[in-house]
């Protein structure tokens, strides 16, 4: 089967909100399981999607930011999963703070700590994030530095999955968990064509991206954002510049320091805004849906209906 013109595009399954649509969608509960049973290496009985993905403050503008996917699994166990293709979106910091937020969500709903589950988060990163092992795969746990020990704190896992090593890696025997990253990486043609004949969920998955990128008006919105997104990045890269040199001009290491946040933050706050309102109206204009938008934009219904 040929690739569609959207995939020349680049807009992959690693599109964040290509994602949703395949593995976060009421539905595709079988997808999300089968590629979590490969990533995790678990046997999984069945999941629940958590649709209340809204929980996090931005870390750049005190807004409320959407998880990509979000499941319970039948332990109660918890899983996250982000996919990045901006590698500078990927951050420990990040990691921990989204993390975090999950662990303690059910405190917020007036439950005891004594009954928090375990919560893990997956990271999918289109780059190379840690140079010190050549694996595109980590998992991140808790073990006592002193003597060792492991299998305490077992409610904290962070897995980091670095798709630039994976690409550059020889994989002479592929297994499931390769075959979902080629789908979702959607670089090689050949081990995603022999995916879909060895694995059901997966030409599931590949028919379920199909019928998105069939989608114009999506697949417009999208690309839209894409293109933003970039001049997003030449903005904040142009503020930075601006603050460092404001900073350069006061002659101390203090307001070197000082010019370049604000400069970076102001530019970052405005770009971002600006940003996403003239997103909002081209989608506007195509008569999308407005809460298709205020997905696609990250602005709230109320903000949108002032851009009419």
């Amino acid at each position: 089967m040929e690739f569609t013109n959207q995939e020349m595009f680049k807009v992959t399954p690693k599109n964040d909100i290509v994602f949703k649509k395949i593995f976060g969608t009421k539905g595709n509960e079988r997808i999300l399981q089968d590629f979590l049973e490969a990533i995790l290496d678990i046997k999984i009985n069945s999941l629940k999607l958590d649709l209340n993905t809204e929980i996090l403050p931005d870390f750049y503008d005190g807004k409320t930011s959407r998880l990509d996917v979000l499941a319970r699994l039948d332990d109660g166990t918890l899983v996250d999963i982000e996919v990045q293709v901006n590698v500078y979106g990927y951050s420990e910091k990040r990691c921990l703070e989204y993390w975090s937020k999950l662990y303690t969500k059910e405190l917020e709903k007036g439950e005891d700590y004594v009954n928090l589950n375990k919560t893990i988060c997956v990271w999918i990163v289109d780059g190379t994030v840690y140079d010190e092992f050549k694996e595109f795969e980590s998992t991140w746990k808790i073990s006592e530095e002193k003597y060792g020990i492991k299998g305490h704190f077992k409610d904290f896992e962070i897995h980091v999955i670095e798709l630039k090593k994976f690409r550059e890696n020889a994989i002479m025997n592929p297994k499931k968990k390769e075959f979902w990253l080629w789908f979702i990486d959607h670089t090689n043609r050949e081990m995603i064509k022999m995916g879909k004949i060895t694995e059901e969920r997966l030409n599931e998955a590949y028919e379920e991206y199909m019928r998105i990128t069939s989608d114009k008006a999506m697949m417009t919105a999208i690309i839209n954002r894409q293109i933003a997104e970039q001049d997003e990045i030449a903005r904040n890269r142009r503020a930075m510049e601006a603050g460092l040199e404001e900073g350069r001009a006061k002659g101390r290491a203090e307001g070197r320091a000082e010019g370049l946040k604000e400069g970076k933050e102001e530019g970052k706050k405005e770009g971002i805004k600006e940003t996403r309102e003239e997103m909002a109206k081209k989608l506007l204009a195509l008569k999308m849906d407005i809460n298709q938008i205020a997905e696609i934009t990250e602005l709230s219904i109320e903000e949108i209906e002032k851009l009419k």
